[in-house]
């Protein structure tokens, strides 16, 4: 979301909430951004990267708040990548959460600068940890 909407929504005492399973999911400023921390859960969390295994067996990198619309838009909306739109069914297979936009972004950065094999080890050594959505 571009910070035009956002000051236009935060104005309006619009609140936009992530998609939580639990009803317990509280806004929490920290003075320059915001994000939703979720008692339950006790994570703060509002993006996430996140890796996709393609049908050709190509991984594609991305960040989003939304984990299960943004995976549903790969699998079959036109709002998915270009590049998942051919390679289509993708299956989601690693996430990172972060709570902001922009730590999300720099993950994502330093992801894509790493060489097949050493993202396959990072999914593989985490792969017990995964919570899929």
């Amino acid at each position: 979301m571009n910070g035009k909407r956002t000051r236009w929504l935060r104005q309006h005492r619009i609140q936009i909430r992530p998609t939580c399973p639990h009803t317990s999911v509280t806004r929490v400023n920290d003075g320059r951004d915001f994000w939703w921390r979720c008692s339950h859960c006790a994570a703060a969390v509002n993006w996430r990267l996140y890796v996709v295994r393609c049908s050709d067996d190509t991984l594609y990198t991305g960040i989003t708040n939304d984990l299960e619309r943004r995976i549903n838009e790969h699998n079959t909306s036109k709002r998915g990548a270009k590049y998942t739109k051919t390679r289509r069914p993708v299956e989601l297979i690693y996430y990172e959460s972060y709570k902001n936009r922009s730590a999300a972004q720099q993950a994502e950065y330093a992801f894509k600068k790493l060489k097949r094999e050493q993202k396959e080890k990072k999914i593989q050594e985490s792969h017990n940890d995964i919570h899929y959505v």
